[in-house]
């Protein structure tokens, strides 16, 4: 289980058109995770564009003809359509939906996503982390002595999703006797675990 958990939720109506993770992977802070598209958006981008380059046009011919009081209008204009530029240029970047801090990913199929339409405010997914998070490992019975006598050691444990890279845990238990029944059903390759087996339930 994990001490904190981190909701992140769309900033920003539009369009997924493209998911980079999955769920139970491991994210770094900052890393993209999936991709948006507003169209309505970016037509509003292009269109004050074109408005500064026409503003551009006006105060060189305004300064041309020392036509300083039109000078100043159109100096304003500017002003504020490069304020409005920058605040749409600001909501394009929040398309890309980004990971807030370290963790491993909690959702559903985020695939499925892929086409749909979000709402601003919209759950995206949670992201899990926190020093209290426990976590199960499975370790070789050929490395199981490098870990006997080590509890509070500090380790790296490698999860699925993270590719070549681990996260640091500190070693509070070790039990080195074979189990009939598997500790979490993550291990079974039912649910995408290492272990050819099935999980079953004990009802007491």
């Amino acid at each position: 289980d994990f001490s904190e958990r981190t909701e992140i939720r769309v900033p920003l109506g539009g369009f997924v058109t493209e998911v980079l993770v999955e769920n139970d992977q491991y994210v770094n802070a900052g890393q993209l995770l999936a991709v948006m598209d507003n169209i309505e958006l970016r037509s509003d981008v292009e269109k004050l564009r074109i408005e500064l380059n026409e503003n551009q046009l006006q105060l060189r011919q305004h300064r041309n003809r020392q036509q300083l009081a039109a000078f100043d209008v159109a100096l304003r204009n500017r002003e504020a359509i490069e304020q409005q530029l920058e605040e749409r240029l600001r909501q394009v970047a929040g398309l890309e939906i980004r990971a807030p801090k370290s963790g491993v990913l909690i959702a559903e199929d985020l695939s499925v996503l892929v086409g749909t339409y979000l709402s601003a405010g919209q759950r995206f997914c949670t992201i899990g982390s926190g020093e209290g998070t426990e976590i199960q490992a499975l370790i070789s019975q050929k490395d199981l002595k490098q870990f006997e006598g080590r509890d509070g050691d500090r380790v790296q444990v490698r999860i699925r999703g993270m590719g070549t890279g681990s996260v640091p845990a500190i070693l509070t238990r070790l039990n080195p006797r074979a189990k009939v029944d598997l500790p979490n059903p993550a291990f079974s390759a039912m649910y995408g675990g290492p272990l050819p087996v099935k999980y079953r339930t004990v009802s007491g």
